[in-house]
């Protein structure tokens, strides 16, 4: 689904926005343990941390229902967050 690339409609292509790429997986981690360099070659997947992880890493673009995975480091410092 990430692979295919779509030209942009209007004029953000003259403005060196020529390509809309799509989105794919989050993973979100706990800490980086090279990780983002692993999944940095794949496209539309997202590596965060669970200190930065806001709403637009888990809806970009305003659409909802992105596939997250979840570190069980990452589940149990969540835990901890709302608490």
């Amino acid at each position: 689904r990430a692979k295919q690339r779509n030209i942009r409609a209007g004029k953000g292509k003259m403005r060196g926005r020529k390509y809309k790429n799509r989105k794919s997986a989050l993973l979100v981690v706990a800490e980086d343990k090279g990780i983002k360099l692993g999944a940095r070659n794949h496209p539309g997947i997202d590596v965060v941390r669970v200190e930065n992880l806001g709403v637009e890493h888990l809806a970009p673009g305003t659409h909802f229902g992105r596939l997250a995975v979840y570190t069980k480091a990452a589940i149990q410092k969540l835990g901890g967050r709302f608490k």
